[in-house]
């Protein structure tokens, strides 16, 4: 199976937070994003290669759709610390919600 890294855009992003010592919980959800992106890149690789084996299709594709969700959920989370976002409750943090994403905006 082909790998993917992390993109470069989150790993540039990763740098910036180490340097400037700001970065623990901030850091671990944008690593987190990346790693998922990765992850749906490898999925979506896999899915070009198959040959009609539908079970093994399905895997992958659940795989990419979870990684995809993961990615979402970590960037959200990421974003309410970069931002210094404030919410009632982290079940709030969830780039679904119309009144989250007025506070990324």
């Amino acid at each position: 199976m082909q790998t993917h890294a992390i993109p470069d855009c989150i790993t540039v992003a990763l740098v910036k937070l180490v340097k400037s010592q700001q970065w623990a919980d901030a850091a671990y959800h944008l690593a987190g994003s990346g790693r998922a992106i990765a992850f749906v890149r490898m999925a979506a690789a896999a899915l070009e290669t198959l040959d009609n084996e539908q079970r093994i299709a399905e895997y992958h594709a659940y795989s990419g759709i979870s990684a995809t969700r993961t990615a979402i959920d970590a960037t959200a989370s990421w974003l309410r610390l970069e931002l210094e976002l404030t919410v009632s409750s982290l079940v709030r943090v969830d780039l679904k919600r119309r009144d989250y994403r007025k506070k990324v905006i």
